[in-house]
């Protein structure tokens, strides 16, 4: 019976794995945690497990989450026929390897266990094929381009179906499960391993209940197969954080030496892409501190009345941060900050909404806040580090800016927080800042796009104003020419097309649509002055378009 396979007690293990939809990798250091690991999964509505011999404790913990009963429990990093026997006598029922190997898949079949070698490449495809599997793990998958990769090796090979893992996050998770070449998902940020060695199991729990209701459906009760959420984004509202000002600015072209009178708005970076968010129809929260002064009282009312829902903290004792923003000539602006040590700064790791943040569809976060004192700095790295652990993508515009750096290198902040991003946008100068000598100076934009997708995130998005964007995207290159208007005023732009991309992403819409609507947003605000004020709403993004001036 050797490299025949086992077809009854197999196919339950596909067909219950196909039930679960998504398998949690996880981890473990202490065999003591396995009981508390399977009682938080189990309440998160989880029904398969996979457990990697990563450590000395997994083969102790495969037997200790097997004898349960209430989970499908695999083993993973499966490298060798002996450790198949491992496994299979502590009860494991699928065995999950990063490579195909022969002798693994054999003993695999003697033992009654379902096989998931990983593959890459046609060739190792139908080897796999000829030793009798028809599922099997694809892995890196994001690295290796998903979905798109996983439907070209298919072709020739009908019947082959996939357990991709590797780099897999709730969004893309939800895509790839609406797709009949795909089983189920590894997900190792359903229980990351230092929330297991933290002990923090009913944390653990409800992030994963959330994590999986993102991905199945608030619905899914794992008896039938998982599909893709309805509507992934009602309700879930993109979460920003960071400092608003108070904006003075002449009405026309000139100095404030020699103006007459001024205009007064609002304009932060995070904010401007909070309304424009709103204005899509995308749920927007904006967290942030202002004084306790008619400038934040400005500051809290526009931006409630732009629809953005408000996590904002109010300090009696300094003032809110003022922005002067000045027209010399018609083609050119000069923008002055007056915000050191004022309310926006002082944002700390107390300010961050925890429980907001791994609940949102996305995290956005600028290169500035962080640039603005050292519990900004915090404040920042605090919500990007929990929405990661929660499964939550984030997203980072680097938005660089020199005055508030001074004499301090962002470059390794701005590393490390692209690497933890699933989206990222720059500038291409921007770009080649934070990749250094990862690019050479001579590289095109499209090298630097590339070199940025490198670098980590899934979207790596390179903005280049009247020349429109280059995109790398689950390693596939994008390009979209700017929309053409009359330019009025470019500040603001870069944020508007930062939520255009946003608002479509969490929709689950293709890139090209993303781009799509990034490129019209951004236009809509170049063609009038002001930070926001001439974002559009969703209905207005077919008037550049439009050949009839008046519309009745």
């Amino acid at each position: 019976m050797s490299g025949e396979p086992a077809p009854d007690a197999t196919a339950d293990v596909v067909d219950r794995l196909a039930r679960a939809g998504v398998v949690p990798v996880v981890v473990i250091d202490d065999a003591t945690h396995a009981d508390g690991l399977g009682d938080a999964l189990v309440a998160a509505g989880i029904t398969a497990v996979e457990v990697t011999l990563r450590t000395t404790a997994g083969l102790d913990v495969v037997r200790r989450l097997a004898a349960r009963g209430d989970l499908l429990v695999g083993a993973g990093t499966v490298l060798t026929a002996a450790q198949v026997d491992e496994v299979a006598d502590t009860g494991a029922t699928f065995v999950v390897s990063p490579g195909l190997d022969a002798d693994v898949v054999a003993r695999c079949l003697d033992r009654g266990v379902l096989p998931l070698p990983g593959v890459a490449t046609a060739t190792e495809v139908q080897r796999a094929v000829s030793l009798g599997l028809s599922v099997l793990k694809f892995f890196p998958s994001s690295q290796l381009g998903g979905l798109p990769t996983m439907s070209a090796l298919a072709g020739p090979f009908p019947g082959v179906r996939f357990f991709p893992s590797g780099g897999v996050g709730p969004d893309e998770a939800r895509d790839l499960l609406a797709s009949e070449l795909v089983v189920a998902v590894g997900a190792s940020w359903v229980a990351p391993r230092s929330d297991i060695a933290a002990g923090d199991l009913d944390g653990l729990a409800t992030r994963a209940k959330a994590a999986l209701a993102r991905v199945l459906g608030d619905g899914h009760s794992g008896t039938e197969p998982a599909q893709r959420a309805s509507d992934p984004t009602e309700g879930t509202p993109i979460v920003t954080l960071g400092e608003t000002m108070l904006l003075f600015h002449p009405p026309g072209t000139g100095t404030l030496a020699h103006t007459p009178s001024v205009a007064v708005g609002i304009g932060g970076a995070e904010s401007n892409v909070a309304i424009a968010l709103a204005r899509l129809g995308a749920p927007a929260t904006w967290v942030g501190v202002v004084g306790d002064d008619g400038a934040g009282d400005r500051i809290v009312r526009e931006l409630r009345g732009e629809g953005v829902d408000l996590i904002v903290r109010v300090d009696p004792y300094v003032p809110t941060a003022v922005m002067l923003k000045e027209r010399p000539t018609p083609g050119t602006a000069r923008i002055t900050y007056h915000r050191r040590g004022n309310a926006g700064s002082r944002i700390g790791p107390a300010d961050v909404p925890l429980d907001a943040i791994r609940s949102a569809s996305c995290l956005h976060v600028t290169g500035i806040t962080p640039a603005l004192s050292d519990s900004a700095r915090d404040a920042v790295l605090l919500a990007v580090d929990t929405a990661v652990a929660a499964g939550v993508p984030v997203s980072f515009d680097v938005n660089h800016r020199p005055s508030l750096w001074r004499d301090r290198d962002p470059v390794r902040l701005y590393r490390r927080l692209a690497s933890a991003a699933t989206l990222v946008f720059a500038g291409e100068d921007e770009a080649r800042l934070l990749l250094g000598d990862d690019v050479s100076v001579d590289a095109d934009v499209s090298s630097v796009a590339a070199a940025l997708a490198a670098f980590g995130p899934r979207h790596a998005v390179v903005k280049r104003g009247a020349d429109g964007c280059v995109a790398v995207v689950d390693g596939v290159q994008y390009e979209r020419a700017a929309v053409p208007v009359a330019v009025v005023d470019t500040v603001g732009a870069g944020d508007a097309f930062v939520a255009g991309y946003l608002a479509e992403f969490v929709s689950g819409l293709p890139v090209e649509g993303c781009l799509e609507t990034a490129v019209t947003v951004g236009a809509f605000q170049c063609s009038v002055p002001g930070d926001w004020e001439g974002l559009p709403r969703r209905r207005d993004l077919a008037l550049l378009a439009a050949t009839e001036p008046v519309t009745r």
